[in-house]
């Protein structure tokens, strides 16, 4: 089971998509956690789709900015325990060979008011 995380700053552009089927292509990921994909959850699902992943959720963007999405194969079964507009958090089962994995999908703060300073 291998997972591919990308921070691809909008989805939105060809050049973008390319590279990411390009990724999808030669890792074969079990999982894909995309950040700030910039896109509304139709045009997720749409993409989604052409890129061969079937299963999935999405937290909508806030204004122009973030946007969520975690894609996954049917080799996995996905529980989704909690969500924001920063995290999804979920609980992974591999079907293969049956265990469990707790997994926090996160992505900081993208305006510098919201982090945290400690």
């Amino acid at each position: 089971m291998s997972h591919l995380s990308w921070n691809c700053r909008g989805l939105g552009r060809a050049l973008i998509v390319q590279k990411l089927r390009e990724l999808i292509h030669s890792h074969a990921p079990s999982m894909v956690f995309l950040m700030e994909a910039k896109l509304n959850n139709h045009r997720v699902s749409m993409l989604k789709r052409q890129l061969g992943f079937f299963k999935g959720f999405c937290v909508d963007l806030v204004g122009l900015a973030g946007g969520l999405t975690l894609w996954w194969s049917p080799e996995v079964d996905v529980e989704i325990l909690a969500f924001d507009k920063n995290l999804i958090d979920t609980i992974v089962k591999n079907r293969d060979d049956g265990t469990h994995y707790r997994f926090s999908w996160i992505y900081g703060p993208s305006y510098r008011e919201e982090k945290l300073i400690f």
